[in-house]
């Protein structure tokens, strides 16, 4: 009888880590992409500011932007077609 006892509780057991097991992967997987997201976010949004001064930065000064990028300009600062 004890036996059977341990058994059956041993199949209870089995049958609620069957009904778990896919919640748990689902709960491991949004917290991977949770993760994955917020690294994403730590690391580009740091840059986008720098990015976005150094640019001013160049629209604001007297020399063109195409010559600061050392492209062939006319007197204008405009890009020389051949």
């Amino acid at each position: 009888m004890e036996n059977l006892e341990n058994f059956e509780e041993l199949e209870n057991i089995s049958d609620l880590i069957r009904e778990a097991k896919p919640l748990y992967h689902e709960r491991k997987q949004k917290r991977l992409q949770t993760n994955i997201i917020l690294g994403v976010f730590l690391f580009v949004l740091p840059v986008i500011p720098i990015n976005n001064y150094i640019q001013t930065e160049n629209i604001l000064s007297e020399e063109s932007i195409i010559e600061y990028q050392g492209l062939p300009t006319d007197d204008y600062g405009l890009l020389k077609v051949y």
